[in-house]
């Protein structure tokens, strides 16, 4: 059992990726006939330098909100792409209570906690399925990069917000 070593976190055994690692081997590696593979974690680089760009549009909570849902959003805006973070959770690690919480900064930002965080991961998702440097990236490290655990789930989302699954978003 041979397997082809791309990068010391990305193996392929038979054309298969051998664990959770997330990049094509397309153009690297030994098969690529010469040309220089790009430096270790290149495409986490550039994933990272978008989340951070998204997240730096934010807008700062209005002043005039009341300290708790200021504090909220600011957590929230700071962990829309976590895994595994409920809103629920997010509300008892700012030490809010959950319905109201959740009513009150409905109020001040037009929709649910939920929603809100539905929202940006969708709109992140979009923006790196369609980044140029980004093409041969498998839609699994995109799953990831917003927040989401399982690829059935998050495409079951996208085509339900977006209309098309995500795959198809990037091919047009």
């Amino acid at each position: 059992m041979e397997k082809e070593l791309y990068f010391t976190e990305f193996c392929v055994y038979k054309g298969e990726v051998a664990s959770n690692f997330l990049f094509k081997p397309t153009g690297y590696g030994p098969m690529s006939h010469g040309s220089a593979a790009p430096p270790p974690h290149h495409y986490d680089v550039i994933i990272q330098q978008e989340i951070d760009a998204y997240q730096g549009a934010f807008i700062s909570p209005d002043p005039s909100w009341p300290v708790d849902v200021r504090v909220f959003l600011v957590h929230l805006n700071e962990h829309l792409f976590d895994a595994g973070l409920t809103i629920g959770a997010l509300e008892r690690r700012c030490g809010l209570r959950g319905h109201d919480i959740s009513t009150r900064f409905a109020a001040y930002m037009k929709m649910l906690p939920g929603t809100y965080r539905l929202k940006h991961r969708m709109e992140l998702a979009k923006r790196l399925l369609k980044h140029e440097r980004l093409k041969p990236v498998l839609i699994y490290q995109v799953v990831l990069a917003v927040g989401y655990e399982r690829h059935d789930v998050f495409s079951r989302v996208f085509k339900r917000q977006v209309g098309c699954s995500p795959s198809q978003y990037r091919a047009y």
